[in-house]
């Protein structure tokens, strides 16, 4: 099963994110959890740092996740 998310990046410095696109992730986003997604024709692995909305499971829908690269 593979689960449909927005995604925003996290740019160096925190105070601003970058749309990347719809992604299907392999397992549910977690927050806090790795996540590999493909970003500029090469996979990167994040973490996921906010779910929008937090109980996206109960409403349904596509969540807008905001990833950070691993380390940042």
């Amino acid at each position: 099963m593979s689960f449909r998310v927005r995604v925003y990046l996290q740019l160096p410095g925190g105070s601003k994110v970058r749309y990347i696109g719809e992604r299907d992730l392999e397992q549910r986003p977690v927050r806090g959890a790795p996540v590999t997604i493909e970003h500029k024709g090469k996979m990167e692995t994040f973490r996921i740092d906010l779910i929008v909305p937090d109980h996206w499971q109960q409403i349904g829908g596509v969540p807008t996740i905001t990833v950070v690269r691993e380390g940042d």
